[in-house]
């Protein structure tokens, strides 16, 4: 199996399109109150903290994927960034993957808020460096995870997925 990740536009749409969405929706529910005042401020205020939540973890991913290219080939890892080789190591040498989701979209949940479409996993290596891979780079990034074998999966929800607890 040969996977290359990388940030593109179409998964960036798809990780963006549940609040777009939920503003679509926003609307139609005013539209049938008759745009009442106090739906109107309750509702805006809504999009507005979701708005911050998810433009945060919008940028904060493709910072952390900018120029980062990742192909997994067989049973070798090799990242890229700026198309010159940074790592190469092989999946023998990965000890764990640890997979941070919303408890709501992991194994068929049902997404109720618009940041829970952001999630990353991590990979562990047992001599160190470990390496993050976001959803932006693949949208199928559970189910790339879930067939590579040789290293423990470990699933760990979490509300909020932000990148940068990790790096700290």
């Amino acid at each position: 199996m040969e996977v290359l990740l990388r940030l593109k536009l179409v998964n960036q749409l798809k990780s963006l399109g549940h609040y777009l969405g939920g503003i679509i929706l926003n609307q139609v529910f005013l539209f049938t109150v008759n745009y009442d005042r106090s739906f109107v401020i309750i509702s805006m205020w809504i999009i507005a903290v979701q708005g911050i939540l998810v433009l945060f973890l919008y940028f904060e991913y493709i910072f952390f994927s900018l120029k980062k290219e990742i192909k997994i080939n067989g049973s070798e890892i090799v990242v890229y960034r700026s198309k010159k080789i940074v790592s190469r190591f092989v999946l023998d040498d990965v000890e764990k993957i640890i997979l941070y989701k919303s408890r709501n979209i992991d194994r068929s949940g049902i997404q109720l808020l618009s940041h829970e479409s952001f999630y990353y996993c991590k990979l562990i290596r047992k001599r160190g460096g470990d390496l993050l891979i976001n959803n932006l780079m693949s949208s199928n990034l559970h189910k790339i995870i879930d067939a590579l074998e040789g290293a423990k999966i470990i699933r760990k929800p979490r509300l909020f997925c932000s990148m940068i607890i990790n790096v700290i």
